[in-house]
């Protein structure tokens, strides 16, 4: 019984890989219904562009609880849209950003999605999501199965459970898709001059065959590793970037709180800690107890609190 469910579900996936991409994004949405809030706030959104905030609010539109990852539509023309830096950076409309561009999936759903994306943009978009975060990943959770603390990483790990066989052939299968797209391309392209190239050569047909997949496998391969190698690079510049933002961040928080740094308090220390130091420093002998500043406060920013207990430590 156990080996039916599997075969169906490869099945399922398979035949996944044999629709088009908007095909597939459609069957989604029927399959887990539509978005009902924009992937971020609008009105946040605009105010990250113009400069006037760091960090963009986010719509209520996770469903990681349910175990299924939200993939922009739009990736297909656009790259990294989720992320602010390339959102910044091309200045990325908000109607990228809105419900009706939005679709559920689980994780190898998502990669689907970006195997697709990947042949019909010839490359152009969804490779960079395939190979550095959605095949690794697959391979880290199902093949490698190394163990997971946060909890909606195990949630979407078991939405889509696969064991290790399955998650090898359905791996495999995506690259071997996308590693034929641009032998296929080329055939096409250069029949006649393959001909030409044979008859030169005399060679027979099937020694020509030979040699020319021989070639063109060798070509795809060095193509496809300095691909690799030069979305890597990005990565990981994009990744010391946010590094170095982040110490820039502490740094300016370690200026504008000199006091509160006396106390161990970071740019990352919770709400909850900062109001009882705000407890133990002030409301103490005003209020009854911890729960009647948290309603006082509720309404406050983080930002606020911490001025206001800056200028108490600072006046002590």
């Amino acid at each position: 019984m156990s080996q039916i469910k599997s075969n169906e579900k490869i099945e399922y996936y398979l035949n996944l890989l044999k629709m088009t991409y908007d095909q597939l994004t459609r069957y989604l949405i029927d399959k887990y219904g539509p978005a009902t809030d924009d992937y971020y706030r609008e009105s946040s959104y605009y105010r990250f562009l113009n400069g006037e905030i760091k960090n963009i609010t986010t719509g209520n539109y996770s469903r990681t609880n349910e175990g299924l990852y939200c993939h922009h539509i739009d990736e297909n023309k656009m790259m990294n849209i989720s992320n602010k830096e390339f959102i910044k950076n091309y200045n990325y409309s908000f109607d990228y950003q809105k419900k009706e561009r939005l679709v559920y999936c689980n994780l190898i759903e998502h990669l689907i999605l970006h195997t697709l994306i990947t042949i019909e943009t010839k490359g152009n978009y969804g490779y960079l999501g395939y190979i550095t975060y959605l095949s690794p990943t697959i391979h880290e959770w199902y093949i490698d199965r190394i163990p997971l603390k946060r909890d909606w990483m195990i949630k979407c790990r078991d939405a889509a459970f696969l064991t290790p066989s399955e998650a090898k052939l359905i791996l495999d299968r995506s690259d071997k898709i996308i590693s034929n797209m641009e032998y296929k391309k080329r055939l096409k392209e250069k029949g006649y001059k393959k001909l030409h190239h044979r008859l030169n050569q005399n060679l027979t047909i099937p020694q020509f065959k030979n040699h020319e997949k021989q070639i063109s496998i060798m070509k795809k391969d060095i193509k496809l590793k300095v691909k690799y190698l030069e979305e890597e690079s990005y990565r990981l510049k994009m990744k010391e970037r946010e590094i170095s933002q982040k110490m820039n961040e502490v740094k300016d928080f370690k200026s504008k709180y000199p006091n509160l740094v006396k106390l161990n308090i970071t740019k990352f220390t919770p709400r909850k800690k900062l109001l009882d130091h705000l407890f133990i420093y002030k409301y103490k002998n005003i209020l009854s107890n911890k729960k009647e500043l948290n309603s006082l406060k509720i309404n406050d920013t983080r930002d606020k609190i911490l001025e206001e207990l800056e200028t108490i430590l600072k006046n002590k």
